[in-house]
């Protein structure tokens, strides 16, 4: 069964069962479906990483010192201040910290410690990855709705207090982007100039969706939550490499999810069936039975 509420452009998803998947032929035969390689992910012992750039438009990074002994994150974390804390006075808020290198790419992951776990949620910040969520410096609470103190203090003090593991991933700015993109690329980039398709770079959040269900949370729920390239983070990795048995919740919100036909994800199969944006629980094919708002089709193909 495959639950999907729709509002504007915000998708939510609860998947339970086979989720449609790619062929690990079609996008890398080292790749096996439903199993990214945990070697892909290394864990290092300080946010020290080596890069080299082989061409103007690609990078690769490793661990400048030896990686971290115990590679299930257990040793290596160190403390990291949010940034936030320095803006409204408040107490200093450190949180523990893992510095890693996944598929030449490296990144940071970072989680609240709450004095009991109930549940965890592993979230992606848009675009190219290279913030935490709401710390970027151009969001400011309130703002077209974007995240920012506000919501910060929210994941620090209500998640923390209701005992959800929130556990977020940074990505190092990584390779410069080409004209009319971002600066960099983040997780998008290229160890070359070699073309290579999304799959290829969605092993990068895979194995690090892959280790947060393996190390971080004990064995509690799991749920996602991403906005735009973070719905491409949380998302493409349950697509595509077959990680629905990770997670029991997906929150996919931004522009990308009409990218992806998300029924047909569910359901293996076209899906031509949209929801009232004013009302979820109705179906529909057109405008009409919605009441004066539109029909939704979480999905590129629109109504025939």
């Amino acid at each position: 069964m495959c639950l999907i509420l729709v509002a504007a452009a915000t998708a939510t998803t609860a998947c339970n069962g086979e989720i449609g998947s790619v062929s690990p032929t079609e996008v890398d035969p080292a790749a096996p479906l439903a199993f990214v390689n945990p070697s892909i992910l290394r864990v290092c012992q300080s946010n020290n990483w080596s890069s080299y750039t082989p061409t103007p438009t690609s990078i690769v990074y490793d661990c400048a010192d030896a990686p971290c002994p115990a590679q299930d994150g257990s040793q290596c974390s160190y403390l990291s201040e949010d940034v936030h804390d320095t803006n409204d006075g408040s107490p200093t808020h450190w949180l523990p910290t893992l510095a890693f290198v996944a598929n030449g790419m490296a990144g940071e992951l970072r989680w609240n410690q709450p004095p009991t776990i109930a549940a965890a949620l592993f979230n992606a910040m848009g675009g190219t990855g290279t913030y935490f969520e709401s710390e970027k410096a151009d969001i400011v609470a309130n703002t077209r709705g974007m995240p920012g103190i506000g919501t910060r203090k929210m994941w620090e003090d209500d998640i923390e207090a209701a005992g959800i593991l929130l556990v977020e991933v940074r990505w190092q700015p990584g390779a410069a982007a080409f004209p009319g993109f971002p600066p960099t690329q983040g997780w998008f980039s290229r160890i070359d100039d070699s073309p290579r398709p999304l799959p290829w770079a969605v092993k990068r959040p895979a194995a690090v969706l892959q280790f947060i269900r393996a190390h971080l949370p004990p064995s509690v729920s799991l749920g996602t939550s991403g906005c735009s390239g973070g719905s491409i983070q949380t998302f493409a990795p349950i697509l595509w490499y077959g990680l629905d048995w990770a997670v029991s919740y997906q929150y996919l919100s931004g522009p990308v999810p009409g990218a992806w036909d998300v029924p047909a994800t569910c359901a293996s199969f076209q899906q031509y069936w949209g929801i009232c944006e004013n009302d979820p629980a109705t179906s529909c094919h057109d405008d009409s039975p919605c009441n004066g708002f539109q029909c939704a089709f979480p999905q590129p193909t629109g109504s025939d």
